[in-house]
This record gives C-alpha cells, structure tokens and sequence, in this order.
C-alpha cells in the first residue's frame, strides 16, 4: 500500500500497527515521519503572530520613545521597550538598567554620548 500525497510505501505488518498505537497521537518521532514520506518529513510552521493592537494612550506613551531607541541601538546597546512605556538598556556586559521615562532616557543618551565623545 503507498501513500496518497508522496507514494511512498507504507509501514506494513500488524507489530509495526501495534508498535505505532503504543505512542501518543502527534507524538511519533521524526524517524517515523521519514521512513513513511521517502526520507524527508514535511515541515509544518506553526509560528504564532501576535498583533501590537494597543490602546490609543499607550500608542501615544510609546512613539516618544521611538527617538531614544534609534539613538540606543546607533550607540551599540540594545534597548527594548517593556509595556506599557518602560524602556530597558541591556549594555555590552548583558547588564540591565531600566529607564521609566522620555526624559530619563533621553538624559541618559545624552550622558551616554557626552561620555563617548570625551573618551575619543
């Protein structure tokens, strides 16, 4: 007997039935897959996509930040922007320091690039 998508040829005998409903439905391993496809298993995505539907107050404490995040990640450090309008610096040494408002951020970019320019 052969499979209908690939035509490949299916797994016979009743141990190998018996063999196959031992094990959770969904939970077969890989190698079952390919032996049953012609040696390569198909490949399902199951990305998930989470939509940024915020609330109009939080899109508006949001988009300031928008202009110290460019500024952050021109520098070299990796900021992130925590909900509602919190936003993280990780620094070189995976250092975490949170900055709770524009203004504090946009200070510490500022000291940031007063300190960059005195060291050159």
């Amino acid at each position: 007997m052969h499979c209908r998508e690939c035509g490949s040829e299916r797994v016979k005998g009743p141990e190998a039935a018996a063999q196959r409903s031992l094990s959770p439905r969904g939970e077969r391993g890989k190698g079952d897959a390919k032996r049953r496809h012609g040696g390569t298993a198909p490949v399902v995505s199951a990305s998930s996509i989470l939509a940024k539907d915020y609330p109009l107050e939080v899109v508006e404490q949001r988009t300031p930040y928008r202009v110290v995040t460019k500024r952050l990640y021109d520098m070299g450090l990796r900021p992130a922007l925590w909900f509602p309008a919190k936003l993280s610096v990780v620094f070189e040494d995976g250092m975490r320091k949170f900055l709770p408002s524009v203004k504090d951020a946009m200070d510490f970019s500022d000291s940031r690039d007063r300190r960059e320019l005195m060291d050159n």
